[in-house]
């Protein structure tokens, strides 16, 4: 009978981590009405000597270059430059991303990211998927039947429209400084479910993306004629929320001393929020066609690749429709695209008719083998080409994570990598060496750094196979 585990063993088994408990990088919404003070109150942390280099993304609301010295009679903050578009805008906002990783991680004081205004950036983004709904095919013939007539955005493009809206928010998310966003907050007529205006109620609409309050630490409200209000916190020490308080209205509030006495924010025992993308798993048929593109183009390392991808749990057993239109398992179709490339030209094929020939088998043919290969038992310890003495069990632990963290989690996924990376058939994961489960790991571990862990790990493994062809 099986050995029953004991609740360590299942524990030691469990993928978690115990949480830093530290107050991470905060951002800040800080939405109002009319000349409410937003980008002043912004302009006034710039001046705190408690923070670094300060950077203003301003994108249409004016006032980056007017109060540059307003506040100590001296430049606080730098402008950053950009033509409108989203590229550009992006761009100047992912230096600075990298400038306050950079600081954070030798000790110096926060950067601070002024975005003026959240708001501006909506409107541009809604804007661009009119200009896209308007330009389709089906919605110019209608518009050159009736100019006035009404194009409504379809779901496809609003998806554009929120992934896009997605790099912002990552952005927000990870960033290692204090990060400050204003938005226009304006009092609307109340309407029920079916729109219509309830007589005597008003409501309150931020006007940003619907995500921006839930992703910032804190949100700020203010007003012309009345002290700033902190409508909700996400904070240990200053809890303000529906379960714990109401708004709270502070008199003479400022940002630095929200942040560093209220937030008790402290730049040398700091986190940076930890974000997993979601979604980074591609769709079978997304793998589908890169592998045919790479077949077209004969390009033998991306197939093997997408490969060692397609071993991974939520692929390895699907059917998708091929190139032909047939039904064919996602495996077998890359593993068929492969071997079609070892196949010689027609012309080449001798006329007269030989004895049958053992083939030798190819890369892909292994591969699917060393899949098929899970059912087979351990081989010995003393298995394997290599004179270095087999990889330990912690060893092959510490591998088996790293490659985890690239999202190869599957064995056949994992076996397929170690065979890319060594150059050489393995059954079985202990089969390695203590040497090339070390190399194999620290590639791994310099893989899951990257922003997509994934495709960083897949150009590793075709690096390695193209640096091998060479040799």
């Amino acid at each position: 009978m099986p050995a029953t585990l004991t609740p360590e063993q299942t524990a030691a088994a469990i993928d978690a981590r115990l949480p830093t408990c530290l107050v991470p990088p905060p951002s800040i919404l800080i939405e109002g009405g009319d000349k409410s003070g937003k980008s002043w109150l912004c302009a006034e942390l710039t001046a705190s000597p408690l923070v670094g280099d300060s950077y203003w993304l301003d994108l249409g609301e004016g006032a980056g270059d007017e109060y540059g010295d307003a506040i100590k009679g001296e430049i606080t903050y730098k402008l950053l430059r950009h033509d409108g578009t989203w590229h550009a805008i992006m761009q100047r906002a992912r230096e600075v991303h990298t400038h306050a990783a950079a600081v954070a991680a030798a000790g110096g004081k926060p950067v601070v990211l002024t975005v003026d205004s959240g708001s501006i950036m909506w409107e541009m983004l809604k804007t661009w998927a009119d200009v896209r709904a308007r330009s389709s095919k089906k919605n110019r013939a209608r518009l050159e039947a009736d100019p006035n007539a009404e194009i409504t955005i379809p779901p496809n493009v609003w998806g554009d429209v929120h992934q896009r809206h997605m790099e912002f928010l990552k952005m927000l998310i990870t960033f290692e400084g204090i990060l400050l966003i204003t938005a226009r907050g304006r009092e609307t007529v109340k309407v029920d479910k079916a729109g219509s205006p309830v007589a005597g109620e008003a409501d309150y609409k931020v006007e940003t993306q619907r995500d921006i309050p839930f992703a910032v630490t804190a949100h700020i409200r203010m007003f012309r004629d009345d002290a700033p209000m902190i409508m909700g916190c996400r904070s240990k020490h200053l809890r303000i929320g529906p379960k714990f308080d109401k708004p709270r209205q502070v008199p003479g509030f400022t940002l630095e001393q929200f942040i560093f006495q209220g937030l008790r924010f402290d730049p040398q025992a700091t986190a940076r929020r930890d974000y997993v993308e979601p979604g980074r798993e591609r769709t079978p048929e997304q793998v589908r066609d890169d592998a045919i593109e790479a077949h077209h183009a004969h390009d033998r390392e991306k197939l093997l690749a997408l490969l060692a991808e397609s071993g991974h749990p939520a692929l390895a057993t699907t059917t998708i429709i091929n190139e032909t239109g047939g039904e064919e398992r996602l495996t077998d179709l890359i593993v068929r695209l492969g071997r079609s490339l070892d196949a010689p030209p027609p012309q080449q094929v001798p006329q007269q008719r030989q004895a049958p020939q053992q083939q030798p088998r190819n890369r892909f043919a292994r591969e699917r083998e060393n899949r098929a290969a899970q059912a087979v038992p351990p081989a010995p310890e003393t298995a394997g080409s290599s004179p270095d003495e087999p990889a330990p069990a912690e060893l092959l632990d510490r591998m088996r994570a790293a490659l985890a963290a690239c999202s190869t989690t599957s064995e056949p996924a994992q076996i397929a990598a170690a065979a890319a990376l060594t150059g050489r058939q393995i059954k079985v994961l202990p089969e390695l060496t203590r040497r090339e489960a070390n190399r194999i790991g620290a590639l791994a571990l310099r893989a899951s750094t990257a922003e997509n862990p994934r495709q960083a790990l897949a150009a590793t493994l075709a690096q390695a196979m193209k640096n091998r062809k060479a040799a």
